[in-house]
């Protein structure tokens, strides 16, 4: 492309090389071909790590679980309630043969 002159497309005046904008009316100018064909962007490759297995010990043995514990809630979960109503019986009748 070298000794073509390029015009602006606004205002046909001639662009000298190298520059962005049309010195007459301001327009931008569009980028100039190259001979040479810009290559687009590699993206990496990405490899992953190779993981070691985790060595198979002879000697551990796998854990036992335990059954669940049976427990004993329905019996006596009503006690706390119990004596709970008795302190607060207990207190109303200090006070009222305190008077």
């Amino acid at each position: 492309m070298a000794g073509d002159t390029q015009f602006c497309e606004q205002c046909g005046t001639p662009i000298p090389e190298g520059v962005a904008f049309c010195e007459s009316c301001g327009t931008a100018v569009p980028a100039a071909v190259t001979a040479e064909p810009i290559a687009p962007p590699v993206a990496p490759t990405l490899v992953a790590a190779p993981v070691a297995p985790e060595p198979a010990s002879a000697t551990t043995a796998p854990a036992a679980v335990a059954p669940p514990t049976a427990t004993r809630r329905g019996s006596f979960a009503w006690a706390p309630l119990v004596i709970g109503l008795l302190g607060v019986l207990l207190i109303v009748g200090s006070i009222v043969s305190a008077r």
